[in-house]
């Protein structure tokens, strides 16, 4: 939601954009390359800290009861990269329909 109301409040700046002489190509990949870092880093930083917590727990309490909770935790991982792959798709398309309206 963050992202959308940040496209909002950009949307005079992306017309100033084309005005000042930036094709329509040029302006959507700037959005596409914000909205993806704005996704993906929290998601690695996310994904740091959740390894460095399994592999502890893998080899501390999971390791002295014998549990392999690789599978579990590559179908998690999985999952949770689905949905917020979805989202981040979502929120990139309607972003870029809202830059589209403000350049024709």
């Amino acid at each position: 939601i963050q992202q959308l109301s940040e496209t909002t409040d950009s949307l005079p700046r992306y017309r100033r954009l084309a005005t000042l002489g930036a094709d329509r190509r040029m302006v959507l990949r700037s959005l596409k390359v914000q909205t993806g870092i704005y996704f993906i880093l929290p998601l690695c930083l996310a994904a740091c800290h959740s390894a460095c917590a399994l592999s502890v727990l893998s080899a501390g309490l999971f390791g002295e009861l014998g549990v392999d909770t690789s599978g579990s935790t590559a179908l998690a991982a999985l999952v949770i990269a689905s949905i917020y792959g979805a989202y981040l798709l979502v929120a990139y398309l309607t972003s870029r329909s809202m830059v589209k309206s403000v350049l024709r």
